[in-house]
């Protein structure tokens, strides 16, 4: 779980696996992830390992480099074929919240839209699919947010997004399909 916060949510994911692995850049978060007896990898080394299922909560649009992050989930479900879980909000803002101050993202994602439908849309098509991964559900849910000292918390909508990577033997081999069995998932894309 990329940016597990304080393991609520990993918690209810983390039933159907016999190891879980979370990050987190809080210190505070980390000491109660521990204390839940998540194993916490740091900010860089999570991939160095592969796993079977990664899920990326709210992370995307607060990170320095979403798209390097979406390269590095690929590259550590490929090994093996898995799934990615990815929750965006949108229309999407990127920013990181370093100290008390929020800076723009060094690399944001390159979203075009103005509504959640377009930008949901073209993050599908225009940007997983290009990198590789399968559509397998998309929906959009709301997201109550943390607050501040003007709101105790905000309503936001979110793209939730269940993407497949088949495993790497099964696809290429010297540049050549040897098997591709899998279901197309044309009724899953959104409609610009």
């Amino acid at each position: 779980d990329i940016g597990a916060g304080s393991g609520n949510v990993t918690e209810k994911l983390a039933s159907g696996f016999a190891e879980v692995f979370v990050t987190e850049t809080c210190p505070q978060m980390v000491n109660r992830l521990t204390a839940r007896g998540y194993t916490v990898l740091g900010i860089e080394n999570w991939v160095e390992r592969s796993y079977s299922v990664i899920s990326c909560l709210n992370v995307l649009d607060r990170c320095h480099r979403p798209l390097e992050m979406l390269q590095s989930m690929y590259n550590c479900l490929k090994e093996r074929g898995g799934m990615a879980i990815i929750a965006l909000v949108l229309p999407y803002n990127g920013s990181v919240e370093v100290g008390q101050e929020w800076v723009a993202q060094e690399e944001p994602l390159p979203i075009r839209g103005i509504s959640f439908e377009q930008q949901l849309s073209y993050f599908c098509n225009y940007i997983l699919q290009p990198m590789g991964f399968q559509l397998s559900y998309v929906t959009k849910v709301p997201y109550l947010c943390t607050g501040d000292l003007h709101n105790k918390y905000y309503s936001l909508s979110d793209g939730l997004i269940a993407v497949t990577v088949p495993p790497e033997d099964e696809v290429h081999n010297g540049g050549e399909t040897v098997v591709d069995n899998r279901p197309e998932h044309t009724d899953s894309t959104v409609e610009e």
